[in-house]
């Protein structure tokens, strides 16, 4: 059999529409902040924001989890690109940092909706073998966009002012609709999964299987448990297990905690480096998000591949280095050039880390678990991106930027740390298995 393709037209549908609604996420990232300051906000109400919408989002993935669960993931994030569009075409009449942090709120709900089910659905039409290329190759989109939008935002506000700045970020997520609506959801492959009892196997959808499990108990009263197990006909959950279940699982603790230390040292940049950039009076910003996304760009195009054939710390590890070497030129950043070298290393990392966290996560629970291991892995960062935008913010206000970013930094030290020694404990484990079977 030849190697399962990853370009289907389904996949690139998906990825040509994800990297248009990015591109209205990414020209609002360095002005949002700069349309707050220019309402009268500070620093700290700038990271009071961003944390409102780091919340309004994880808020959504929880919903989606819970009640909206069973819903056609198609129409759902389609529905999440309209309400955008609408959210981003009313900046316009925001007159105040509370107007704006109540409509960043509302846009946060619409990126839940779209960042969760977009990836989850993308994740279920790749195969499981060149699933890590796959999410990579997907985030090329999302990293053209970071490339690109970021600058043009600037370009369009210094030269025609906010208005017309939100009025072109909103037409994105509009485009990005029309394009999604192209997408025919593969039904047979996607809702349906393996039911084993040991002397036969049958095919039913997943949503029958949780919504038949008592009905197939009293068909099968003898079972064993074991076998009931196998065939996934468990005892009614409580309604707190139910919940519980549906927002988190335990196999995906590790990468979660992982993700809030990333998260708060990647707000350091996302939040503040268009304020940092102004204050210290450094020229070419829009070249520091085009170093960043092309270097981004450049490993994702192989990072993949790397992944799946060695596996993930040849990534994670690397990728760990060079943030901690772009926070800490920032740390000490008074040129454009120093500024473009940080960009150059933040890129490189994100490049490395983020697809393959994504990916981790992914493999690590089952197919029909695609939607909470998105949610999750969405959650989570937007939890540290959403603590580093306060605590950063208020340090800034107290200290400073420069140590701000070194601040920042200890987070990464720890995420790597912690990473590390999962390595190390992974491979004695193994290595005492080799051993015992000796």
């Amino acid at each position: 059999m030849g190697e399962q393709k990853v370009w289907t037209k389904n996949y690139s549908i998906l990825t040509s529409s994800n990297m248009l609604y990015s591109s209205g996420f990414y020209m609002l990232m360095p002005t949002i902040p700069l349309f707050i300051v220019a309402l009268g906000g500070t620093e700290a109400q700038v990271g009071l924001v961003a944390t409102a919408f780091s919340v309004a989002s994880i808020l959504m993935r929880f919903f989606i989890n819970i009640v909206l669960r069973k819903a056609d993931k198609t129409r759902t994030f389609l529905v999440g690109m309209l309400l955008t569009v609408f959210i981003i075409a009313m900046y316009m009449l925001a007159d105040s940092v509370g107007s704006v942090t109540v409509l960043r709120i509302l846009q946060g709900f619409g990126f839940g909706i779209v960042s969760t089910l977009c990836a989850a659905t993308v994740a279920d039409i790749l195969p499981k073998s060149r699933k890590a290329e796959g999410i990579g190759y997907f985030g090329l989109g999302t990293i053209l966009a970071a490339a690109v939008c970021p600058a043009l935002g600037l370009y369009i506000l210094s030269a025609y002012g906010f208005q017309t700045m939100f009025l072109v970020a909103a037409v994105f997520p509009l485009l990005a609709f029309i394009d999604g609506l192209f997408f025919k959801p593969p039904r047979g492959e996607r809702n349906t999964t393996a039911v084993e009892t040991r002397p036969f196997q049958v095919e039913m959808p997943c949503a029958l299987l949780e919504e038949e499990t008592g009905e197939q108990e009293e068909i099968l009263p003898d079972i064993q448990p074991a076998a009931k197990e196998t065939a996934g006909l468990r005892e009614p959950e409580s309604k707190l297990a139910f919940v519980i279940n549906r927002i988190f699982d335990q196999r995906l603790a590790l990468q979660a905690g992982l993700l809030i230390l990333l998260g708060i040292g990647r707000s350091a940049d996302m939040n503040f480096i268009s304020l940092f950039a102004t204050e210290q009076k450094i020229a070419f910003l829009s070249w520091y998000y085009i170093v960043q996304t092309a270097a981004s760009f450049a490993l994702r195009s192989f990072i993949g591949k790397l992944t799946d054939r060695k596996g993930y710390c040849w990534s994670i590890i690397p990728g760990s280095c060079a943030m901690l070497a772009s926070l800490f030129i920032l740390s000490v950043t008074h040129s454009s050039a120093l500024l473009i070298l940080a960009g150059l290393c933040s890129g490189l990392a994100f490049g490395a880390i983020l697809p393959t966290m994504q990916t981790w996560m992914f493999n690590s629970v089952e197919s029909k678990k695609s939607r909470l291991a998105s949610a999750t892995y969405y959650n989570f960062y937007d939890i540290g991106i959403g603590a580093g935008a306060v605590l950063l913010g208020y340090m800034v206000e107290i200290s400073g930027f420069f140590l701000m970013f070194r601040v920042a930094a200890l987070f990464v030290v720890l995420y790597l740390v912690i990473y590390m020694g999962y390595i190390l404990k992974q491979r004695r484990a193994e290595s005492s298995h080799t051993g015992n079977e000796r």
